[in-house]
């Protein structure tokens, strides 16, 4: 193979780092920041660094922070994962709220990746339909997992009675079917609609539009 044609190769298997900061829309520091990091394979030519192209898509392939400007997302960007921020976002909570749920009590399996906490969408939606404590800004109501419910506060708030005497003494009873959550009794709706056409003791609180 000819020099020129061996230099039309050797081009076209990598790319200046300029072209790299400008497909991901970075800034000088942070691209250089990526190679020191080691993401990906580097090689100099003609006495410039550059960056190898397969390893580059490779990296960027398996990787969610980084977008490239004009192109594809990355394969590891679809409905299967998200980041703990997404997750954040999702649910209308502070990043540090989120990574205290993920990281220290260990309720969804993550993974760091470049810098980041990945989770499985899939696990994320099998917490969220478990739990009444948070509820995403947009979509299904939490704990879809369970019957139709309602925690105790409510319950009370719909028979104008105090919850530490009379609800949980109502609870206690077994008059209608409740559930445990994260340490907060739930009722059972159709449970306590039937309970509540048999007696006649406690009302329902009118109220006003």
């Amino acid at each position: 193979m000819r020099e020129s044609e061996s230099t039309m190769e050797e081009t076209k298997a990598t790319m200046s780092v300029r072209t790299m900061r400008d497909l991901l829309g970075l800034g000088k520091t942070e691209s250089y920041w990526l190679i020191k990091k080691g993401y990906f394979e580097t090689t100099v030519f003609d006495k410039k660094l550059r960056v190898c192209v397969d390893s580059f898509e490779e990296w960027y392939d398996n990787q969610s922070r980084y977008r490239k400007v004009n192109g594809p997302a990355p394969l590891s960007a679809g409905d299967s994962t998200m980041t703990v921020a997404e997750m954040s976002k999702e649910l209308g909570i502070s990043c540090s709220t989120a990574r205290f749920l993920v990281r220290d009590r260990k309720l969804i399996k993550y993974r760091i990746a470049n810098g980041l906490m990945i989770i499985d969408r899939a696990d994320y939606e099998r917490w969220y339909r478990s739990q009444f404590s948070y509820h995403k800004t947009l979509g299904e109501p939490p704990g879809q997992a369970y019957p139709a419910s309602m925690s105790a506060h409510e319950m009370c708030d719909l028979l104008g009675i105090p919850l530490n005497n009379t609800g949980y003494a109502l609870i206690r009873r077994h008059l209608f079917d409740s559930f445990m959550v994260d340490g907060q009794h739930r009722i059972d709706t159709a449970s306590f609609e039937r309970w509540y056409r048999k007696q006649s003791h406690y009302k329902k609180v009118e109220r006003s539009e």
